[in-house]
């Protein structure tokens, strides 16, 4: 939500310079109206009809003041299955979507880059319980209560709880832990401060949110395991797209924080610089999850998925978590 909405005040800052040129025609030569998609799966923080409502005002602000070519009313996707169809068709050309989506329509997108925060390329979990819970191994949270962190950033998280456990010899953490999902960090990281559940997994920067607000957190909550790195989720056109509309979005998110517009975005929306990557930046998320879904299949018992796995490229031994010390994970 916060990255497609930066994107359009980098356009509404961008786009009448852009247009103005030096009488070389370059806006005559965009083709067509750029529409947005977004993936209903990245509203979770966020009410989805406050979210359109968001988008489409600045939609329409670019489409009225600024003589953007765009849609004004964006294209909400429920599914990969939606978001292949619109990429497919041409309905769309850019989507939002979280890393998991991304797998499954990766062949509809562009190739080349995909866009992200800066601040993401060092997204990791941790998994939190109190320090004077018993809890020292991974094995002593069986049956135990977990908390896992309903958040577009969190979207890889069970994922990995799934993978560290399965490799370890357990099953996956729905049937080895009470599981429960909370949309609010405080009412994730608090219960097991209070000593109310037993565990939770949070983003690591989240974790030093509460810490900063309350230092006791940092104090009595101790890191049982940390993820590697992790993009959860990003921006990527369609596969073809080469409208000259498509580089003058590139070229102004690459150089956001050199204007006084783009340093407003970034205060206004609090993340790092938007920065086109190349999709390698995705490796260890794509690896994790064709690592979580080789496991899960090869349980015993375990029904085959309709969905075919999909080639890892690194190895899963990435993914094994890093044992950290008692206190804050700094």
């Amino acid at each position: 939500m916060r990255l497609l909405l930066a994107l359009a005040l980098v356009l509404c800052s961008a786009i009448p310079a852009w247009c103005a040129g030096s009488g070389t025609g370059q806006a005559d030569s965009v083709r067509g109206v750029f529409r947005f998609g977004f993936s209903a799966g990245t509203f979770t923080d966020a009410n989805e009809n406050d979210a359109k409502a968001a988008v489409k005002v600045w939609t329409q602000t670019m489409a009225r003041e600024r003589g953007v070519p765009v849609e004004t009313d964006p294209v909400i996707l429920n599914g990969p299955a939606e978001i292949a169809r619109a990429l497919r068709q041409k309905r769309i050309e850019a989507v939002a979507l979280p890393v998991d989506e991304y797998r499954i329509v990766r062949q509809e997108v562009d190739p080349r880059v995909f866009i992200m925060s800066d601040d993401d390329r060092t997204n990791t979990y941790v998994l939190l319980v109190h320090a004077d819970s018993g809890i020292t191994r991974l094995e002593d949270l069986r049956g135990r209560s977990v908390v896992f962190w309903t958040n577009s950033r969190a979207s890889l998280s069970e994922a990995w709880i799934d993978v560290t456990l399965l490799q370890a010899g357990h099953p996956p953490v729905e049937e080895f832990c009470r599981v429960t999902r909370e949309r609010k960090l405080s009412s994730v990281v608090l219960p097991v401060f209070f000593r109310r559940s037993d565990a939770c997994v949070v983003t690591r920067r989240g974790f030093e949110a509460m810490v900063e607000l309350n230092p006791q957190v940092g104090l009595r909550l101790k890191t049982l395991a940390v993820s590697v790195a992790l993009v959860p989720a990003g921006f990527c056109f369609r596969r073809g797209y080469d409208d000259p509309i498509r580089e003058l979005i590139l070229g102004e998110l690459s150089q956001l924080a050199a204007t006084p517009a783009g340093r407003q975005v970034e205060t206004l929306f609090q993340f790092g610089t938007l920065r086109a990557m190349p999709v390698s930046v995705l490796d260890s998320a794509l690896e994790l999850l064709d690592t979580h879904e080789r496991l899960r299949k090869s349980r015993p018992g375990t029904p085959a998925s309709a969905e075919k796995p999909r080639p890892a490229d690194g190895k899963t031994d990435a993914m094994t978590p890093k044992p950290v010390g008692r206190g804050a994970a700094r």
